[in-house]
């Protein structure tokens, strides 16, 4: 593989698309799995801040109450 510095993504793009095209089957998969993963980890980022912000706003303050209704009315005892 060749080693570019290219900091804009407009410029940077054409530049990883070249790359992808000559990697064999193997190293194209990890590319696709390493994709995946950051996907993943930014989700996870966004879902934190989330319920960062909702923890601050007092909005999970009634979740076990609410789970437990909804437990009592799934599972009722007996």
């Amino acid at each position: 593989m060749t080693t570019t510095t290219v900091s804009r993504p407009d410029e940077l793009r054409p530049v990883v698309r070249g790359e992808l095209e000559d990697l064999d089957p193997v190293e194209l998969d990890a590319v696709h799995r390493l994709i995946l993963r950051l996907r993943m980890d930014r989700s996870l980022d966004r879902l934190n801040e989330l319920a960062d912000d909702a923890r601050g706003r007092g909005a999970l303050d009634r979740l076990p109450a609410i789970l437990a209704e909804v437990r009592a009315r799934r599972w009722p005892a007996g």
